[in-house]
């Protein structure tokens, strides 16, 4: 294991989260602007992607992909929640608090993850 590859990863990871802040914080369209980064442009996929591929051969490749499938559609998941429960309370012109919001979220997220981890996590794909 090459702690220093990981540690740049590392710290790369933490810049763009940074680089993701300013952005919100600096811009005037800058949350539209930081959800497209994180969503429309897949450049750190394609990049795991790479490193899957490169790796594990075409076995890590169809692991990645799949795996990749049931991940984002627990993240998509969790952003209905979030939505609905946003539509709802406007709708009703009375709901939780975005605090409370983000925790029914977040448990939907661990019961997710729970059920991933026991279930899925251990499978290797190969098409």
């Amino acid at each position: 294991m090459d702690i220093n590859k990981y540690a740049l990863y590392f710290i790369l990871g933490g810049a763009s989260t940074v680089l993701g802040d300013m952005i919100i914080s600096n811009y005037d369209k800058g949350v539209a602007l930081s959800t497209y980064m994180y969503g429309g442009v897949p450049t750190i996929y394609m990049m795991l992607l790479w490193f899957a591929y490169r790796d594990g051969g075409k076995e890590g490749y169809d692991t990645f992909v799949v795996h990749s499938l049931v991940n984002c559609g627990m993240f998509y998941v969790v952003l209905l929640i979030l939505f609905g429960l946003t539509v709802s309370g406007a709708k009703q012109k009375k709901s939780f608090s975005i605090e409370t919001d983000l925790g029914l979220a977040l448990l939907a997220f661990i019961f997710m993850s729970v059920l991933y981890f026991k279930y899925f996590f251990s499978r290797e794909f190969s098409f």
